[in-house]
Parts: structure tokens; C-alpha cells; sequence
């Protein structure tokens, strides 16, 4: 039996298949919001933190990749950071 990579695909996403089923679509537009986490040392230790980020955190954001960020800012230009 040979499968279709559309049915490959739907296999392996079953929330595109189920769009394709239902007519429904998404379409991708201008990123508008970038929001970037720098690191997890934070002076709360909120439980509902998503970063799981509190004041005896010490991981930080390397300069490179805060270097690729800027780049990638300037290119793409999202409205707020």
C-alpha cells in the first residue's frame, strides 16, 4: 500500500488533519510580539511562572544568542519586544 504524503502528513498532525476535515485553515501573519526570556534569576518565586525563574536561579542567556536575537529583531521588526 503506498501512502500519500498527505496522508503521511495527517498521520503524523492530527490537528492539520482535523482543519483540513473541518474547511478551517491558518494562515501566518507579521510576527507582532516577541517576548524573550534572559535568563531565570528573578527576586519573586511566583508558582505560576512559566519559566519556573526565582531569586537562587542563575541561568542566563549566553551573548551570542542575545547577539542573535538583536539580529533577528532588526531583520523581522516586530512592533514590540
Amino acid at each position: 500500500m503506498t501512502v500519500s504524503p498527505e496522508q503521511s502528513s495527517n498521520e503524523r498532525n492530527p490537528f492539520a488533519a482535523k482543519l483540513r476535515e473541518t474547511g478551517y485553515f491558518l494562515r501566518r501573519r507579521k510576527i507582532e510580539t516577541l517576548q524573550v526570556n534572559l535568563g531565570r534569576k528573578c527576586n519573586q518565586a511566583c508558582r505560576h511562572c512559566h519559566v519556573d525563574a526565582a531569586p537562587w536561579r542563575t541561568e542566563t542567556m549566553e551573548a551570542s544568542t542575545a547577539g542573535r536575537i538583536v539580529d533577528w529583531i532588526q531583520r523581522y521588526r516586530p512592533t514590540v519586544v
